[in-house]
């Protein structure tokens, strides 16, 4: 059941603006809290965007990505060797080269090779060969043999770089020339 309150005539006018004013200040409060809320959304995406931008990011230009190695050409002899049709690659990204044959399954269980790098004007040195062993770590190489059939043949090897581009890639050493071309 519904009581009615009787107000003298007076104080009918008080309730009501009093009633605009509550319905003002709820809506205003309203907005100052979808705006705080904005700002909230807002800061937080500008410090997510702000910690993905202190990544580290890579200055290597044209020579970062992922190479195939499609031939490597004696110099001596003039010989060729088409590697095409084969998956070995030259992962390059930061400071490390990795090293892979794709399409070889007997490598040990290892992940490739992974190779410390530096790259000046037309001089690309790799140094620092590792093992890329996942299961037990990163095992320093001893031997080179295993990194001759990607064309290095140093444990420290210097190339000269004869072509760089977004595609393409020429190195050179005073022995082979190696042709990439970036996937």
């Amino acid at each position: 059941m519904k009581m009615k309150i009787h107000l003298p005539e007076r104080n009918r006018g008080l309730l009501k603006s009093d009633m605009l004013s509550l319905t003002e200040t709820r809506h205003s409060l309203k907005k100052k809290i979808c705006s705080l809320a904005g700002a909230v959304v807002a800061m937080g995406v500008m410090s997510g965007s702000s910690v993905s931008c202190t990544l580290e990011m890579s200055d290597n230009g044209d020579l970062d990505g992922f190479w195939h190695l499609e031939r490597v050409d004696t110099l001596a002899t003039g010989g060729v060797c088409d590697l095409s049709e084969e998956l070995r690659f030259w992962a390059v990204q930061r400071h490390l080269i990795n090293i892979v044959d794709r399409g070889n399954s007997s490598n040990g269980g290892y992940f490739g090779y992974l190779s410390h790098f530096s790259h000046e004007g037309d001089r690309l040195r790799l140094y620092e060969m590792y093992i890329n062993d996942r299961m037990v770590g990163d095992i320093k190489m001893e031997t080179v043999e295993p990194l001759n059939v990607f064309g290095i043949n140093r444990l420290e090897e210097n190339f000269r770089v004869e072509q760089l581009s977004s595609s393409r890639m020429q190195l050179s050493t005073d022995v082979l020339r190696l042709y990439f071309r970036k996937m």
